[in-house]
């Protein structure tokens, strides 16, 4: 009975000490390679910014792309891989407004289709086969720093 309260002890404080520490730590770091970034910062979303494509892109973002796991529904970092202390980096939070302003909606795309390297952001190229799944989730990614 001891060991069990120890092994629960233990797991609540690692709980409490992802919620505390989960937030993003690396803010302003690229995640696009810096050989590619230049070109990937042009490409524009070439669908338009309408209620339609980011309800359809909060559909994906909570169903198909299973972004909502690690970025959280409220897009602020804090699902479930947002809570372990050492995820490195840890997951996006769209909600802030400084990282809003730098990132362009290329190097979203771009991250989204291949993921980032040595994190556990993985490419959504098999999961989300069309261009216009991944622009529409941009969109919704983008309307968490309008909130």
């Amino acid at each position: 009975m001891f060991v069990l309260k120890v092994i629960t002890g233990f797991i609540g404080l690692t709980m409490i000490a992802g919620i505390a520490y989960g937030g993003e730590r690396v803010v302003m770091k690229p995640r696009v390679p810096v050989d590619q970034l230049s070109t990937v910062k042009t490409i524009k979303n070439p669908l338009h910014h309408t209620p339609d494509n980011i309800a359809k892109g909060k559909i994906i973002y909570a169903g198909k792309g299973r972004c909502i796991l690690c970025h959280g529904a409220g897009g602020d970092g804090k699902g479930l891989a947002g809570i372990v202390p050492d995820s490195q980096p840890s997951p996006r939070n769209f909600r802030n407004s400084d990282w809003q302003k730098a990132r362009t909606d290329g190097e979203l795309k771009w991250i989204i289709t291949n993921g980032v390297p040595g994190s556990g952001m993985r490419g959504h190229n098999s999961t989300l086969t069309h261009d216009e799944e991944i622009w529409q989730v941009v969109l919704y990614i983008r309307s968490f720093g309008q909130k």
